[in-house]
């Protein structure tokens, strides 16, 4: 129900691992899936700000078939 919520107000590659935890066979706990999302954004955050790049979710989705150019 939140989660639906959530992935409608603000889609992204963190929301998506997020559900991927949650709706996995054994489903991680609330706190510990948000702990692991908040480790994702910090490394993701500190890799955008060491390369100097805008984040990009269409990059960032592993369902894309973009290149690193566009």
């Amino acid at each position: 129900m939140l989660f639906g919520k959530i992935k409608a107000a603000a889609s992204n590659h963190i929301v998506d691992y997020y559900g991927k935890l949650k709706s996995s066979p054994i489903s991680k706990r609330d706190k510990v899936a948000i702990v692991a999302c908040m480790n994702k954004t910090l490394k993701c955050l500190y890799a955008m700000v060491l390369t100097g790049t805008k984040y990009r979710y269409r990059y960032t989705d592993s369902k894309s078939t973009i290149s690193m150019e566009a």
